[in-house]
């Protein structure tokens, strides 16, 4: 399964989204873009392990 199969239709983060994003990193530090998205899709993929084992649980 592919990542973007598995995230389905979740969207990168707008520009916006971004703009916090970088305010909340330390500027002292270069930032790495493919880590920040790598990140990004690590949390919307667990998100969704979560909420399908959530809904397995219900269903017995």
């Amino acid at each position: 399964m592919t990542t973007s199969e598995l995230l389905g239709h979740q969207f990168l983060p707008d520009d916006n989204t971004m703009s916090e994003i970088y305010g909340l990193i330390d500027e002292k530090r270069p930032i790495d873009v493919w880590e920040m998205m790598r990140s990004y899709t690590l949390g919307v993929i667990m998100g969704k392990r979560m909420e399908r084992a959530r809904r397995k649980r219900n269903q017995q």
